[in-house]
């Protein structure tokens, strides 16, 4: 499972800076674009804060400068590293939403999760490239699989 979840955390690494790269590059200045990936990213930063009972630095709908983006991911992306290297990811985990609603899931669904949450993000900012005109980014998983050697 493990192993799994490295792959997929890869793949999300590589997504979302996939889209910073483009966003950034493009100068898109959209805001829905700006505030889904800010969401994206902060939404894994607090999963992540959580699994380690940590304060976050990000509010869930804070919106970050485009400029700030790729360290941020940069962040979680080694952060979610250390963290599979160094939790159970079978144990229970107890914690509550950003509402106050307790939950208690497994460690491995809670990295499925935050994967799947910015894959759903993504299909958002892919859906407003469309509408802006723009060819939305390639940035499924099973394209990423192809382009890995």
């Amino acid at each position: 499972m493990k192993n799994l979840l490295r792959r997929y955390l890869e793949f999300n690494h590589w997504a979302n800076s996939q889209y910073i790269q483009s966003i950034s590059n493009d100068g898109i200045t959209n805001d829905k674009i700006h505030w889904w990936m800010s969401h994206n990213l902060n939404a894994q930063h607090t999963w992540q804060c959580r699994l380690q009972n940590k304060a976050t630095k990000y509010k869930v709908f804070q919106v970050h400068p485009m400029n700030d983006w790729q360290a941020i991911e940069d962040d979680i992306y080694q952060e979610g590293l250390h963290l599979l290297d160094t939790i159970d990811l079978d144990q229970d985990f107890n914690y509550q939403s950003t509402s106050g609603t307790k939950y208690q899931d497994k460690v491995k669904d809670v990295f499925l999760h935050f994967v799947d949450h910015s894959s759903y993000h993504r299909g958002q900012i892919a859906a407003k490239y469309r509408e802006l005109g723009l060819e939305p980014l390639r940035t499924n998983f099973i394209h990423w699989t192809r382009t890995q050697v």
